[in-house]
């Protein structure tokens, strides 16, 4: 099978499975839970206000670039989109495809969301699907956050710096846009890709864990990012590890809230292709199907990673 047919349906048994409380809850928000400052950002973003007499269930909208947002991104709304219901957002569609080639990297993003499309609305679920469109220029490597994104950011144009800040301006925008057009959306998000998405989905869940739900990632370039400054004496940096988290993000790694993430992360058995010599130690390639982060938690990981979780 497919691998990346195969992230979402791991993705559809994580949400269904592992997330089942989060479908009990029924607290959404409200324009009170949007900042000000958002607020005002929606409001002068030409890009979404266009879109605002175009709301439609099953559309996917495409959003340029525009002021402090320097990258396009794009949403969908389901088929069967029921105001009555309260939605989770998705962060899906992430991909590593087209060097030094914007346009085209938009259109395999567009490609990628139809087909998250299509599956969310053969399986019906209360999903709204969040995807930021990457750059990648052939000499940084900004989906996977590769180190120079933090400490060589006077080498690189703006747009390929601080892509999970760029996510996180998208989501709080289309929050604004989906609580001004009285859409219920719980706070929050989930988030999954596979490979060069793997690296994003996991690595953004390091980096902001206050406000991932739920993440599932396949492959991840074949490197986990643990949560740990240290191993066995070894001084793991970034992304083998956190201990420059604080130096890169201007405040402590949150351990406690990580941990209670629901995660996904898996790879085949026979893929032993590695980023990082490092990795290979940690047992890539060696994928199972067992492991538990906690009680309240399903996870496959890898084994060697599992004392780090």
């Amino acid at each position: 099978m497919n691998m990346k047919r195969t992230a979402a349906i791991v993705l559809a048994i994580l949400l269904s499975v592992s997330f089942a409380a989060a479908e009990t809850g029924t607290d959404w928000l409200t324009a009170d839970d949007i900042s000000r400052e958002t607020m005002t950002a929606y409001a002068e973003y030409s890009a979404l206000q266009r879109l605002n007499a175009k709301m439609m269930a099953g559309t996917l909208y495409h959003v340029a670039a525009e002021d402090d947002t320097l990258i396009d991104w794009m949403f969908a709304l389901p088929n069967n989109f029921d105001s009555g219901k309260t939605y989770d957002i998705v962060v899906t569609a992430l991909h590593g495809d087209s060097i030094n080639n914007y346009d085209q990297q938009i259109r395999c993003t567009q490609g990628q969301m139809y087909d998250a499309l299509r599956a969310l609305n053969q399986n019906g679920g209360s999903y709204i699907l969040l995807s930021p469109v990457i750059p990648r220029p052939g000499d940084i490597y900004p989906v996977g956050f590769d180190r120079r994104i933090f400490f060589s950011r006077d080498r690189y144009e703006e747009i390929y710096l601080d892509p999970d800040r760029q996510l996180l301006g998208a989501y709080a925008l289309l929050q604004a846009w989906l609580v001004d057009h009285n859409v219920k959306v719980r706070a929050g998000l989930f988030i999954e890709g596979f490979s060069a998405g793997g690296m994003f989905a996991q690595r953004f869940t390091v980096l902001h864990p206050d406000v991932v739900r739920g993440c599932a990632a396949g492959q991840m370039g074949g490197l986990v990012t643990m949560p740990v400054e240290k191993v066995d004496g070894a001084t793991l940096t970034w992304p083998e590890g956190i201990s420059d988290y604080e130096e890169m993000m201007g405040y402590p790694f949150d351990l406690e809230a990580y941990q209670a993430i629901p995660q996904l992360l898996y790879i085949g058995s026979g893929d032993m292709k590695s980023n990082c010599f490092r990795a290979m130690i940690f047992g890539c390639g060696s994928m199972c199907m067992m492991g538990i982060l906690s009680q309240s938690q399903r996870v496959m990981i890898f084994p060697a990673y599992r004392r780090f979780f």
